[in-house]
């Protein structure tokens, strides 16, 4: 009896192994079928065939490939050529107005030229003061190598306008600011 037992135990554990199995093989052939009849269209549009990786042809230009550019080339050449325009004005930054007990001081710098003269025009009223210096070359811009006046030129104290000039070449540059200057 114990023996039959063991045996019905086997075969019971044969059935559900084998029960598992057959409902794994089902349910993935299930899924098999049902995501090949839920692809896109647009997958069997090809009709099986893969799409080439590149299409691009690197082989060089033949003389058919510029048929169309011929007419561009000659309009271009009857056209008569015109010299590159360049901006006839300079930027111009103050970068510095200050003053000391005996100095006031203006500092300036301009992209677009390396060399030149600087103009300084200083007026309050009817007070008028005009100092040049040279436009020298930096790393990539032009700086005005400074104004250092003495405070004894200037007649009175209070907020004097400032109107600094670059001339380069062609180019001119202007910018307005003032100074306060104390006496």
């Amino acid at each position: 009896m114990k023996i039959k037992s063991t045996t019905s135990k086997r075969k019971k554990k044969g059935i559900i192994a084998s029960t598992v199995v057959l409902v794994v093989l089902l349910a993935s052939g299930g899924f098999f079928l049902w995501h090949r009849t839920n692809t896109p269209a647009s997958s069997s549009a090809n009709n099986g065939q893969q799409r080439p990786v590149n299409s691009v042809d690197y082989s060089p230009a033949k003389p058919s490939d510029n048929v169309g550019n011929s007419s561009k080339d000659d309009t271009a050449k009857n056209e008569p050529s015109q010299p590159a325009t360049t901006p006839k004005t300079l930027t111009v930054t103050i970068t510095n107005t200050s003053e000391d007990n005996a100095m006031v001081y203006l500092r300036a710098i301009t992209d677009g030229a390396t060399t030149g003269q600087c103009t300084a025009t200083f007026t309050l009223g009817s007070n008028k003061i005009v100092k040049t210096a040279p436009l020298t070359a930096q790393a990539n811009y032009g700086i005005c190598q400074g104004f250092n006046v003495a405070k004894d030129e200037f007649s009175v104290g209070g907020t004097w306008k400032v109107v600094l000039s670059i001339a380069a070449a062609s180019l001119t540059g202007t910018k307005e600011g003032s100074v306060q200057v104390t006496k």
